[in-house]
């Protein structure tokens, strides 16, 4: 296996192995209060790299920023976050 796809694969293992325990890397709540603190706009675009299953998209979505877009190399988080 090669590069990318050897990462998509170790990645999409990391989310199935922690799908079930609805594990959420990193500190949503943190960087939510880091926009607060910074008054980052909501007209700004947003891009959350490494977006998981994108819970910090949505939560931000959610409080009124709209141009808000998250990518991440496991395809399976990505469709578990889209549905």
């Amino acid at each position: 296996m090669r590069g990318k796809k050897k990462q998509q694969k170790m990645y999409n293992d990391l989310f199935m192995k922690n799908k079930k325990k609805n594990v959420e890397y990193g500190n949503t709540e943190n960087s939510f209060e880091y926009f607060k603190k910074f008054k980052i706009k909501k007209s700004c675009k947003i891009l959350d790299v490494g977006t998981n299953i994108g819970t910090f998209p949505s939560l931000i979505f959610q409080e009124g920023w709209k141009n808000v877009f998250g990518v991440d190399v496991a395809k399976s988080a990505i469709r578990f976050g889209r549905s």
